[in-house]
């Protein structure tokens, strides 16, 4: 409902502001040839109790007064009015305080009367500001707790309104142009400024003297719901004030008009009342405050005074022009240096990053051939032993078989010592077996390929590393093993995985967690097997030796084992990858085809 009252007293309002203008500029034209003529200049407000309070009642009376006169009245803005002044365009003008003071000082012009305040005891202090903000914002106490918040008002141009509540920022030491975060000017419209801050759409607003109190008259529910921020004693002023209190609008007469008129004017202005009974217009004494104001926030008219652009251009627009052109020439010249050197810049970095990645390249490539060297080192001399040792480990064999032969002849039945033999046979069939593999790529062999089952594969691997010094001392946990019949190399398989698990024994070998994790599972054409352990978190360097397979980390390592892995990988169409869990350890994991005889198939028809 308050919503729906304002909005029908704006409009009201600013109907009636347009009818009482219309009116008494054509009331002025229509007298034009009743008498002599009296041209008074106003300088436009968009307030419109202006108009309303002030303008009209004025005008209406000194044409009752004067009925033989005729009344020009002409709105103009402040550089327009300024020069109608000086043209002598008008006799007479309606302005704020600020801006006659400094008529007063530069032409002369004099005052007639003050617009009078009905709460004023003294025309020197008619007009200030308020600040005001919603009862519930207890942290704002004081103009310094403002800073940074919203802001809202009805005119930045208006004395009341705006200018004199910038002054008392200033005068607390703040730069009113950076004082709040936003600001918004209401232009007397609705939703005005008190509806603003009681819809908590700003932090703070600000009104003009007495303004609050005019509207609690008709509002009173509303009083309660806003609070007055760094209100002033009530001297000179009977309403609520934030800022220092200045004289109000000032009816001035220029020198060129004449003295009885002048006179006359004086008189009628003076006598003139408002409708409650109290004078209209009375007499200012005192405007060394509006004019500190003014000058303190370098407000028109008053930065006329001060050094301008335009001042500069009028006297100097030669020398100006020719800086300009010079200065065009030096910044075109000044962009083309910085765009040959950005240019020249990004040539020298693209070559040296090429000149780098070539460098890396060359490195790397020197590393794998060093690799290479050493992998054909060692599969000649493999190669050599596997072919000396061959009859050794027959002779073996032989020999073993002999004393079970002999124990069966002579009824030994030591179980002991047939299980012993038993496992002497079955590691000289599986070294036998890693000989012949050898052998067989010293002669460039195919590999020997069967169809064995997952289970199969992860059970030998693991009771070879049980077997090992290093099986005893972890635990193998096997996760998850998708059941998948395999056509591969099961040795070179069992090989691959009985080194990744020693390689994780001995990472966790002086480390709480001594468990290894084993995994398998299908993926498309392949089968990927996957090793973890939970050592110590894996460092940079180490990572980067792990992905190139360069020299091993290990004391007595040759840096063979994943190169080797690697390379087995490879012949089953499969890859080796490694993963660093951020809690720590490191997860290696094997991808082969499932059936190696398709991939050799795809291969030699490719």
């Amino acid at each position: 409902m308050l919503s729906d009252r304002k909005t029908n007293k704006t409009k009201v309002r600013r109907l009636f502001q347009a009818c009482v203008v219309t009116f008494l500029l054509m009331s002025g034209i229509g007298a034009f040839a009743a008498g002599a003529e009296i041209r008074i200049g106003v300088l436009e407000s968009k307030d419109p109790g202006f108009y309303v309070n002030t303008f009209g009642p004025t005008m209406f009376a000194l044409r009752k007064l004067n009925p033989q006169k005729t009344f020009k009245t002409q709105q103009y803005s402040l550089d327009e009015l300024q020069e109608a002044i000086k043209q002598k365009k008008v006799d007479f003008f309606i302005a704020p305080s600020g801006f006659f003071s400094f008529l007063e000082q530069t032409i002369g012009a004099k005052q007639i009367a003050a617009r009078n305040e009905k709460y004023a005891d003294d025309p020197n202090k008619s007009v200030g500001s308020v600040y005001i903000t919603h009862a519930d914002r207890k942290e704002l106490a004081s103009i310094q707790d403002l800073k940074g918040l919203r802001v809202a008002s009805s005119n930045r141009d208006s004395l009341e309104n705006w200018i004199s509540a910038m002054g008392e920022i200033k005068k607390q030491g703040h730069n009113p142009d950076k004082f709040f975060k936003d600001a918004v000017f209401t232009d007397h419209d609705f939703p005005d400024v008190i509806t603003l801050v009681l819809n908590k759409a700003v932090d703070v607003g600000i009104l003009g003297a007495c303004e609050l109190e005019n509207f609690f008259e008709g509002n009173t529910s509303a009083s309660p719901a806003l609070k007055v921020i760094a209100a002033k004693p009530l001297e000179g002023l009977r309403c609520l004030h934030s800022s220092d209190l200045y004289p109000d609008m000032i009816f001035a007469s220029i020198p060129s008009t004449r003295s009885n008129l002048v006179h006359k004017m004086t008189l009628d202005l003076l006598s003139m009342k408002s409708q409650d009974g109290s004078h209209l217009w009375s007499v200012a004494n005192d405007f060394n405050s509006i004019k500190r104001l003014y000058s303190d926030l370098n407000l028109p008219p008053y930065e006329e005074s001060r050094l301008t652009f335009s001042r500069l251009w009028t006297g100097y627009r030669n020398t100006i022009l020719v800086g300009l052109l010079l200065l065009f020439l030096l910044l075109v010249h000044v962009i083309r240096v910085i765009f040959l050197v950005a240019k020249r810049t990004l040539e020298l970095n693209e070559s040296n990053k090429s000149k780098e990645e070539f460098e890396r390249k060359a490195n790397r490539a020197v590393q794998n051939l060093a690799q290479m060297e050493k992998l054909s080192i060692v599969t000649q001399m493999s190669s050599v032993i596997a072919h000396e040792i061959h009859q050794p480990l027959h002779s073996l064999l032989n020999y073993s078989g002999g004393l079970v032969l002999y124990c069966q002849k002579n009824n030994i039945e030591d179980p002991v010592l047939l299980k012993t033999l038993k496992e002497i046979d079955r590691e000289t069939q599986r070294v036998s077996e890693i000989v012949e593999h050898v052998r067989a790529y010293a002669k460039n062999k195919t590999s020997r390929t069967i169809t064995i089952s997952t289970t199969e594969i992860v059970r030998a691997a693991i009771e070879s590393f049980s077997r090992s010094t290093l099986g005893s001392k972890v635990e193998v946990k096997v996760l998850h093993l998708d059941e998948c019949t395999l056509k591969c190399d099961p040795l070179e398989i069992e090989l691959v995985l009985l080194n990744l698990m020693k390689n994780s024994s001995q990472a966790v070998e002086h480390w709480p967690n001594k468990q290894i994790e084993l995994a398998g599972r299908e993926l498309d054409e392949h089968y990927v097997f996957t090793v973890r352990d939970f050592g110590p978190i894996v460092d940079e360097e180490t990572r980067k030796r792990f992905c190139t397979f360069r020299d091993s980390s290990k004391k007595n390592g040759l840096g063979l084992g994943l190169a080797l892995c690697r390379s087995i990988a490879e012949r089953h169409y499969g890859s080796l990858a490694f993963e660093f869990p951020e809690e720590g350890g490191l997860m290696v994991s094997v991808s082969i085809r499932k059936n190696l005889g398709e991939g050799r198939n795809a291969k030699s028809e490719s």
